[in-house]
This record gives structure tokens, sequence and C-alpha cells, in this order.
């Protein structure tokens, strides 16, 4: 199991490069072996483009708080997700080595529903991808917006990912 784990880490970032749906499916049944702690929660990756991940968090009891809507704890780690998963498309596993610094989570209303997240590229990648070529270690900030079935905004996650590049990159997208 070890060593399948050490394959689908390397691969991984490749396999999440615009997947077709078929793609997507196979993804999201590795994501447990990937993220073991997020196994419970049920989060699946809805959506990948270049510029933007939607990721899912359903409204099941183990994301539920004591007062039956959804705990805060799985809406920040919905956020963490979904933006890790974005940073996957431009700093492959392989190449860089991704540490969650600190993550803030700003609630505007309780989750009574399944909830979606929503994590866009920096405006500034371009040059984060420069940085990371000389300096070797940069910081990402990313916000996620989490929103509601009926589209109303939940949450705002705010992470900020310690990148360290572990050598020379060979296949890392760029801008």
């Amino acid at each position: 199991m070890h060593k399948l784990k050490q394959l689908t880490l390397s691969r991984f970032s490749n396999l999440i490069q615009a997947p077709s749906p078929k793609l997507l499916l196979i993804i999201n049944r590795l994501l447990p072996m990937i993220v073991p702690f997020n196994q419970g929660h049920r989060i699946k990756i809805k959506n990948i483009e270049q510029t933007e991940v939607q990721a899912l968090l359903p409204f099941i009891t183990k994301n539920k708080n004591h007062i039956s809507t959804m705990h805060a704890c799985a809406i920040a780690t919905l956020g963490e997700f979904s933006a890790g998963i974005l940073l996957l498309q431009y700093f492959p596993l392989k190449e860089y080595r991704m540490i969650l610094k600190n993550l803030e989570t700003e609630y505007h209303y309780q989750g009574k529903t399944s909830l979606h997240s929503v994590t866009n590229i920096p405006d500034n990648l371009c040059q984060l991808q420069k940085e990371i070529s000389v300096n070797r270690v940069i910081l990402v900030r990313l916000q996620t917006k989490i929103f509601d079935t009926n589209n109303k905004e939940i949450a705002t996650t705010e992470s900020t990912w310690q990148l360290k590049k572990w050598e020379d990159t060979h296949n890392a997208k760029t801008c």
C-alpha cells in the first residue's frame, strides 16, 4: 500500500490537469489514499479548470456539529482542500513540498446543506513561479469562497502555503 501511495502522489499532479469526467471519478476514488485525514469528510472534486477548482462537502453526520449544522472545522477543511488541489496544478508534488502554514476562516452563515467551494488562481501566479525558481521557497496565499446549495456564501477561507523546491523542476506548468 505504501508503494501505491508514493506512486499515486508522484503522478497525482499530472492526473489533475484538466481531467475528463471519467478521470475525475478516478481521482475522487484515489483521494482517500492520498489525503487519509479527509476520508471521513467525503470531500469530492467537482470541477478542475486551469484557473479554478471546485469541491463538494456533503451534508452528512460526520460533517455536522452538535446543533446539526455544518461543523466549522469541516468548512475550513473544504477551503484548505480546494486551495491545495489548485496549487498542485502549478506546483507538482514530485517537484515541490507543500505545507499549510496558516488557515483562517471567516464564517458568514451557518451551513445547513451540502457545501461547495471555489478557489481561483492568484493574480501573481507567474511571478510566484519565477520567484520559486530563484528563492526555492515561497509563500502562496489563496482565497476560497464556500457556498451552500442555494449559492449563499457561507464562509471564506484564506490559506497560506509554504512551497519549497525539492530539486530542479522539469514538468511544472507555466503561465
